[in-house]
């Protein structure tokens, strides 16, 4: 459990590092930001993804795909979904947008808990009710306050909650689903 937790610290830091030192990445663009940061991801990806000995569950999907073409328009789809929100992520800070974006990753686990509850008919704890309680209580005063809803919120509420849900369903949510979502985003990252 002490690995997982230091895990997702450090991830936290990562994340939040990258995000708020993309405006001193300039002349870089939020797309050549974007561009630079998946051409990265891919190798290390791949690296990871061998490491834990889960290539053969890309081989899985990919004979998926041949088998049902459906699954290879809903990859591009979710490919997609997840480009604009990594694009997003790069171009807000450069576009005074950090902080309608921040709140749109703050909403983001309700907005997961409600689509659990709908979409998967997942149900919660009382603990679980009680922090879901807690956390919408504290948005809502966030909301109230004035934050507001613009339109990067909402990309990030909706996007990334169609995106996580889509990948459960195709039952491409591991390491694997992850790599093909980065390789089919390859070649607009060329092109940026």
């Amino acid at each position: 459990m002490v690995r997982g937790v230091l895990a997702s610290v450090v991830a936290s830091f990562l994340f939040g590092g990258m995000y708020y030192f993309s405006p001193f990445f300039a002349p870089l663009t939020g797309e050549q930001l974007f561009g630079w940061r998946m051409l990265a991801t891919l190798p290390l990806t791949t690296l990871l993804l061998l490491y834990t000995g889960q290539g053969a569950q890309v081989q899985a999907i990919v004979r998926r795909v041949q088998r049902y073409w459906r699954l290879g328009a809903l990859l591009l789809l979710s490919a997609a979904l997840f480009g604009v929100q990594l694009w997003l992520f790069l171009w807000a800070p450069l576009h005074g947008l950090a902080l309608p974006t921040s709140l749109g990753y703050f909403l983001l686990p309700l907005a997961m808990v409600l689509a659990g509850r709908v979409v998967f008919k997942e149900r919660l704890t009382r603990m679980q009710q009680l922090a879901v309680t807690l956390a919408a209580a504290g948005m809502a005063w966030e909301l109230l306050r004035g934050a507001g809803l613009a339109w990067p919120t909402w990309v990030v509420v909706i996007g990334y909650s169609a995106y996580f849900v889509l990948r459960r369903l195709m039952r491409t949510d591991s390491l694997a689903g992850h790599w093909l979502d980065v390789l089919i985003l390859l070649p607009a990252c060329l092109w940026f």
